[in-house]
């Protein structure tokens, strides 16, 4: 009802419309105790106030009450993430009656397994649909922006792909010119193509389409990335991935070796070099792939990935000692150590500080609501 107050009145300057439910006019006088505005805060004659102007006084109360909005929804979601629909919980709402925060289920994909889970897309839904009442432009809003680095960040970071999909469609129309946006959207595509999780889906589910095609999204959205942000060396390193993965070895081996180059964290350098090594043998370059896994496996000593493909890569040049050397090297690798390994994080290696990007967005919210 808000959202249709504010899109009459921007049209047409009137504040009365018919509600939805009952079929009776819902005027600005109507919807002021709803939203706890006062007289002073309207300032303006009800029925004629015009909300479609952002700098109106009650549109700014309303606009504080969507970011509460969003923020309870929010918090709904992320604290209900990954329960079972035998663990969906219940708000009472009074003596003997319940509201479900959880209508739906979703599949987590755990161990090559599918698991039933709750489906919190609604959730997400409703808090974007909240935040599009500030602005307008919303993507204007510190708030606004803060919210969707958090969250995208958060979802990608849960593998929480049926709320991420939307979520990032919406953000892609707000933020049309932002490299991060693209790349998040390539990486979704890129990581439903993974071996594993394709091959716990054994068939088609909602979300999951073929490899060939998630591959072509992917690469779609990392060139758009760096079309608005040629700085971006995730984007190189992913792209380059998927280059490689539909056999354009030489572009791909040109954009992971510009990743190597520019990327600074460990784990970033670490996944180029194992790449690019993999794009050097496809070239028959193996000095220049023996190079990228000796580079890799000197950045993280207990990984598996280096050693693994030096041994197979000298085993297929006919040089049996040094294979040897490192799959012993190998077997002395403690496995159980993920963190040892990076490869296995490669599906969330372009996220970044979850936590600072929430303490963000709480100083954005705190700063709105003052």
């Amino acid at each position: 009802m808000v959202l249709q107050l504010i899109e009459a009145a921007a049209v047409s300057r009137t504040t009365r419309i018919s509600s939805p439910n009952n079929g009776k006019l819902l005027s600005l006088k109507s919807l002021a105790p709803l939203m706890g505005l006062t007289d002073d805060e309207l300032d303006l004659p009800g029925d004629l106030t015009l909300l479609g102007d952002p700098e109106n006084p009650a549109r700014k109360v309303i606009g504080r009450i969507m970011i509460r909005a969003a923020v309870l929804h929010t918090r709904v979601a992320t604290e209900l993430a990954g329960h079972s629909p035998a663990e969906r919980r219940a708000v009472p709402m009074s003596p003997g009656s319940v509201r479900l925060l959880v209508q739906q289920s979703a599949v987590r994909i755990q161990d090559g397994q599918q698991i039933e889970v709750a489906d919190l897309s609604f959730h997400w839904a409703i808090a974007r649909e909240a935040l599009d009442l500030l602005g307008p432009p919303p993507a204007s809003s510190p708030v606004v922006r803060a919210w969707y680095d958090a969250t995208l960040t958060y979802l990608q970071a849960k593998r929480l792909y049926n709320a991420l999909q939307p979520h990032l469609e919406h953000a892609r129309l707000l933020f049309p010119n932002d490299g991060a946006v693209f790349l998040f959207s390539g990486a979704v595509a890129e990581n439903l193509a993974l071996p594993k999780v394709q091959a716990a889906v054994l068939g088609p589910i909602a979300g999951v389409g073929k490899p060939a095609d998630l591959l072509r999204e992917a690469e779609k959205y990392y060139r758009r990335a760096l079309e608005l942000d040629p700085s971006l060396p995730l984007a190189k390193l992913r792209l380059g991935r998927v280059l490689s993965l539909t056999n354009r070895h030489d572009e791909a081996a040109q954009l992971l070796q510009a990743a190597e180059t520019t990327l600074v964290a460990r784990q970033g350098k670490y996944l180029a070099a194992m790449l690019l090594g993999r794009a050097e043998e496809a070239r028959a370059h193996d000095d220049s792939a023996r190079g990228a896994y000796l580079r890799a496996a000197s950045l993280f000593a207990g990984a598996q990935s280096p050693r693994l493909a030096l041994a197979a890569l000298a085993w297929r040049r006919g040089e049996q000692d040094d294979a040897l050397t490192q799959v012993r090297a190998l077997a002395s690798v403690n496995g159980v150590d993920l963190l040892s390994e990076p490869w296995w994080r490669y599906d969330v290696c372009h996220i970044g500080d979850l936590d600072a990007l929430l303490d963000r967005l709480d100083l954005e919210v705190g700063k709105a609501m003052r």
